[in-house]
């Protein structure tokens, strides 16, 4: 069973290789991500799938819980993948901060808890000793983002209602009715700074179609008179 982690492989290898005599135990993959490196998407479950989505349909329990989908396939954005890691005592954990991910990573706020959905205990600390669930929200890897090094990406100074986060096919929910300021501007760009919707925010509900956005991560800013917050969204399907 694996739960919330990080695959990332190179050089062409499969990502996930599950031989066919161990397909009817049905392992379960839920909640990971996965990245090639940039190169070809591959997982052997049985049969070969060339993409997350193809992978679903692989099993029961391949990146879906029940009829939602999960997992991510977006590039995790860790600090050095190159660095050759050293595991030495007495303080292995601090000689694997490469493999820390960043502030705008798509790992942030992005795992399921376990202990709602599975009945597993998902223990107090990650690998490193940080607080589990510092916004809120659990992370995937071994790595929990220490909340002290929060910038703009908290949706808890505007305190408005944003989802599904991360999103497929659906629209985007703004509900902006607690705490509406008129004239507030909703822009929604990628990480290269390409701006993909601009509009005026209405009191109440806002629907926001993003059915044609590419897969990857974005940012949500919100300018208005008062301030300007910016919030991360994930597109993964």
């Amino acid at each position: 069973e694996c739960y919330n982690n990080i695959f990332y492989t190179k050089g062409g290898l499969p990502l996930v290789t599950v031989p066919t005599t161990f397909v009817t135990q049905d392992p379960k993959f839920i909640g990971n991500l996965y990245y090639a490196n940039e190169e070809a998407f591959s997982i052997t479950y049985g049969n070969n799938f060339n993409s997350l989505s193809a992978f679903r349909n692989g099993g029961a329990f391949c990146e879906k819980n029940g009829n939602i989908n999960t997992g991510l396939s977006l590039n995790p954005m860790l600090n050095d993948i190159n660095k050759s890691p050293l595991t030495l005592f007495p303080r292995p954990t601090d000689s694997l901060n490469a493999f820390h991910f960043r502030q705008t990573s798509p790992c942030r706020n992005s795992g399921l808890d376990l202990q709602m959905l599975f009945g597993i205990n998902m223990g107090n600390r990650d690998y490193w000793g940080n607080n589990n669930k510092n916004e809120n929200a659990y992370d995937i890897g071994a790595y929990e983002w220490n909340v002290q090094n929060l910038g703009v990406l908290s949706s808890d100074v505007l305190k408005i209602t944003m989802y599904p986060n991360p999103i497929g096919n659906e629209d985007l929910i703004i509900d902006v009715s607690k705490t509406f300021i008129p004239n507030t501007q909703f822009n929604l760009f990628d990480i290269n700074g390409k701006i993909y919707f601009s509009q005026t925010l209405i009191e109440g509900i806002n629907t926001i179609k993003i059915q044609s956005l590419p897969i990857g991560l974005y940012f949500i800013k919100l300018i208005n008179e008062n301030n300007v917050q910016t919030f991360k969204l994930i597109k993964n399907e």
